[in-house]
């Protein structure tokens, strides 16, 4: 069954995530159908959570934080995120952020 929470681009894959900030750690709760859901542990506060999420998919996905950016919902709990990475595939992305 093919995951609309993941998407690919001509550089690499997007992600529709729906993240659940101020929690006691950082962790990926489900996969769902339309969305990717996580918990951060930064609070919603000067981009902290931001920060907190784009470093958890880099290290998650074995990538420099460089390669993965917020395109969509800076301020909102549903974001849209680009990861550039052509060497990765659709399964090794669905592994490798697979729920904790």
């Amino acid at each position: 069954m093919q995951k609309n929470w993941l998407s690919e681009f001509s550089s690499g894959f997007r992600l529709s995530v729906n993240v659940s900030p101020n929690g006691k750690t950082t962790q990926i709760l489900s996969a769902g159908e339309d969305f990717l859901r996580i918990r951060l542990k930064g609070p919603p506060v000067d981009g902290k959570a931001n920060d907190e999420l784009v470093r958890h998919i880099a290290k998650k996905l074995r990538l420099p934080k460089a390669k993965v950016k917020i395109t969509h919902g800076f301020t909102s709990k549903r974001k849209l995120l680009e990861v550039q990475t052509p060497a990765l595939t659709r399964q090794n992305i669905e592994e490798m952020l697979a729920p904790d």
